[in-house]
């Protein structure tokens, strides 16, 4: 069974890497990068705040296009040209079957971050900047964590969706996710600023 899931993983990573997105979403990082290091040389007090907040908001809106976009064209296109029912109709069951090309997609995400991280420190270290701190390492950690966790519900939803409904869904789901995570830090700071409010007028009650 393992080495059916392997081969099926091979067989999607290979699909997707000698797809159409791959290639123009990896310039498009490598361009975002030079852009976030232009746009931080007009601040250099806050260069790596500027620097790295560009590049992690380009860095999680296309990681998320391609793990919705990955997984809703892996199985448009074996939809398409009659892979999918013929792999459904072999011994494997369906499970392994969408398994492996989870994995598969996973596999091409991580290869993304890869090269991405792989230029983005470079040119860290040709402006300057340094190497990435820890934290700046975890944070992109949990941005490619996000990427996986949002292609599950992208392959979940396309297993018994129409590609462009799947797209949709996966990424009205995302979009909630993210306001919902503003709406909670938005209301944390309200909280916060009305108990230190009464925190101080209490200090300020004569007893």
């Amino acid at each position: 069974m393992i080495s059916l899931i392997r081969v099926i993983t091979l067989e999607s990573f290979y699909i997707i890497v000698r797809g159409p997105l791959l290639i123009p979403s990896i310039i498009f990082i490598c361009l975002s990068s030079i852009f976030a290091s232009t746009a931080a040389m007009w601040g250099p007090s806050e260069f790596d705040k500027v620097f790295f907040d560009i590049e992690l908001f380009f860095f999680q809106l296309v990681g998320v296009s391609m793990a919705i976009s990955w997984s809703v064209r892996l199985l448009a296109v074996a939809r398409a040209d009659g892979s999918l029912e013929l792999q459904f109709a072999s011994p494997a069951s369906r499970s392994i079957l969408l398994l492996g090309k989870y994995l598969g997609v996973c596999l091409s995400l991580t290869f993304f971050a890869m090269c991405s991280l792989f230029f983005l420190q470079g040119l860290m270290l040709l402006t300057d900047f340094g190497w990435l701190t820890r934290y700046e390492f975890a944070s992109l950690y949990l941005q490619v964590l996000g990427w996986l966790v949002t292609a599950m519900l992208a392959f979940f939803v396309s297993s018994f969706a129409q590609p462009v409904t799947a797209f949709l869904l996966s990424l009205a789901f995302w979009l909630s996710a993210m306001l919902s995570e503003l709406t909670n830090l938005a209301l944390s700071e309200v909280q916060g600023g009305i108990i230190s409010y009464i925190i101080k007028k209490m200090s300020n009650f004569p007893l």
